[in-house]
C-alpha cells in the first residue's frame, strides 16, 4: 500500500504563521468586534447619512416655504382656503369631490 505524502505549508510550519493564522481567525469569527458586525454597523451608518441629507433638504424646503408664506399674506390666504377649507364668514364653500 503506498501512503501519500502531504506537505505541510510553509505558513503552517512557522510559529508566527501559526499565531497569524489563529489571530485572524480569532478577529473574524469570535471577536467582539468580529467582521460581519463591522460591515453590519458601515451600512447602518450609510443608510443614516442619507437619510439625514434627505431630511436636511426638507427642512432647508420647509424653511423656505414658511419664510414665503410670512412673507406674503396672499399666499397664507390662499392655502388657508385650498388646504384647510376656510372661509369668510359672508361666504359659502361648496366641496366637489372627483368620483
Amino acid at each position: 500500500m503506498k501512503q501519500k505524502n502531504f506537505k505541510i505549508p510553509a505558513i503552517l510550519r512557522n510559529k508566527y504563521g501559526i499565531s497569524v493564522l489563529l489571530f485572524s481567525i480569532w478577529m473574524v469569527f469570535f471577536d467582539e468586534n468580529k467582521l460581519w458586525q463591522q460591515i453590519t454597523i458601515t451600512r447602518e451608518y450609510h443608510k443614516i447619512k442619507k437619510e439625514m441629507r434627505f431630511f436636511e433638504s426638507e427642512i432647508a424646503s420647509n424653511t423656505q416655504g414658511i419664510k414665503q408664506l410670512s412673507d406674503d399674506p396672499k399666499l397664507l390666504e390662499k392655502l388657508a382656503r385650498e388646504r384647510y377649507m376656510m372661509k369668510k364668514n359672508n361666504e359659502d364653500v361648496y366641496l366637489i369631490i372627483p368620483e
